[in-house]
């Protein structure tokens, strides 16, 4: 997420995708074949999988220069990922199969960075901001559950009573949003496995969650209906805003001032992110 939007669409022959210019609403171009997975740290850069499966492409939409870098013990078409994605400064990039392995590399040189076997079907997951942890739910598990990414050592963070849609960690990685579709939204101190606060105005599913960039805010999407607002030191709910159709996934943009949210008919909507203040005298529920 930059200045610039990426989504993915598929049509009658393959699949897209599509940058938009998220301040003036612009379309920018389309990348057939090829899905996005994330912008570069800077923003100059969409990064995709190249053609053969076993390489990253940086490609510049400004002079439509593209820069590769090969991911270290991965063969071409070896796997079908169900996860894969970034830590925010592209230090480490990994990604999920269906057998549950969990594979990290470094994401500037392709450099192997460990892997384990995590169980499955996989339903969310979350690489904290310095890539030090690694958060998973498991479908039909009321369980987080979080991994030291160099020894691979498991905690399991007990107090959901449903599964584990969406995961999110805090801009410094000292904290881990959760959401389930028991309705509630909680968070956990990384460090120890506590939990540190429970947010339950729920009345319907929570499909996922996201933290600002100050660490300050939660947003989180509820399937069908909203989009709501949290302040994160006292797990009061800041703001609801009706959003029919409500998909599974959102996204803050770098400077906080955009969020992105999918629909359940493949739309993604964007919205300008209020300027929210938390309510004098409250502590966390």
């Amino acid at each position: 997420f930059c200045p610039r939007l990426v989504t993915a669409r598929r049509t009658t022959e393959k699949l897209a995708s599509a940058l938009w210019n998220i301040r003036d609403g612009n379309f920018i171009t389309e990348i057939p074949g090829r899905p996005a997975i994330g912008f570069s740290p800077d923003g100059k850069q969409l990064v995709h999988w190249g053609a053969r499966g076993q390489i990253l492409e940086r490609w510049s939409p400004e002079d439509r220069s593209a820069t590769t870098v090969a991911l270290e013990g991965l063969a071409a078409g070896e796997a079908v990922w169900t996860h894969e994605g970034f830590s925010p400064e592209w230090k480490v990039f990994f990604t999920v199969d269906q057998m549950g392995t969990v594979r990290f590399w470094d994401a500037g040189n392709g450099k192997a960075a460990g892997d384990f076997r995590a169980p499955t079907p996989i339903q969310s997951v979350a690489l904290s901001p310095d890539g030090s942890y690694f958060a998973l739910g498991v479908e039909h598990e009321p369980v987080v559950r979080l991994y030291e990414r160099r020894t691979g050592r498991e905690r399991q963070l007990t107090g959901h009573r449903d599964a584990v849609n969406g995961l999110a960690f805090s801009p410094d990685g000292a904290s881990l949003a959760s959401c389930s579709l028991d309705g509630t939204i909680r968070l956990w101190d990384t460090a120890t496995g506590k939990p540190t606060a429970t947010m339950s105005g729920n009345l319907e599913d929570a499909a996922a969650v996201t933290v600002a960039p100050d660490g300050r805010t939660l947003a989180s999407i509820h399937e069908r209906h909203a989009i709501k607002f949290w302040h994160a030191a006292t797990g009061r709910d800041l703001l609801v805003l009706d959003f029919s159709h409500a998909g599974n996934s959102l996204r803050f943009s770098p400077d906080g001032h955009y969020l992105a949210a999918t629909t359940d008919e493949g739309e993604v909507h964007l919205f300008e992110a209020p300027p929210l203040t938390p309510p004098a005298s409250v502590s966390a529920r």
